[in-house]
């Protein structure tokens, strides 16, 4: 499999070719020239590199869609476990409905829930889907602030 990643040389973009490259594709990535390569310093010798000065000509754009995953009800939570983006995209409901909790930031939704449902008095913030995966209720619906 062959996959090309625009912005590689981002948080996403770097993420996608260290996953793509794991799964034994062949990767390439495209940066722009003034692009700061910091977060893919490790990749070089794995990925081809093309230059170029893309630019967006036209967007789609999704409705974010965050909700609070746990066991316990929403006056037990103890520690909320949240991707940055995710809790960035609930900060105002996180600090009017959770103030005072511990917070530890993970690498992605996924790994909330998966942390959450490992805690007796954990919550995440994630997507309805992860609720079903790892057998959680949700406690609290479309807590995004966006």
């Amino acid at each position: 499999m062959r996959v090309l990643i625009t912005g590689i040389t981002g948080f996403v973009g770097s993420h996608m070719a260290e996953y793509a490259l794991s799964k034994g594709a062949e990767v390439f990535g495209s940066n722009r020239w003034r692009s700061k390569t910091e977060n893919i310093d490790h990749l070089r010798s794995k990925v081809s590199f093309i230059e170029s000065d893309l630019q967006v000509c036209s967007e789609i754009v999704l409705a974010i869609s965050h909700h609070l995953l746990s066991r316990a009800s929403i006056d037990d939570v103890k520690t909320l476990y949240s991707n940055p983006v995710a809790l960035a995209q609930c900060r105002q409901w996180v600090a009017r409905n959770l103030p005072g909790r511990e917070v530890i930031e993970v690498a992605s939704t996924t790994r909330a829930a998966m942390m959450a449902a490992e805690d007796a008095t954990g919550a995440a913030i994630s997507p309805h889907l992860a609720a079903t995966q790892y057998k959680l209720d949700i406690i609290a619906h479309d807590i995004q602030d966006l």
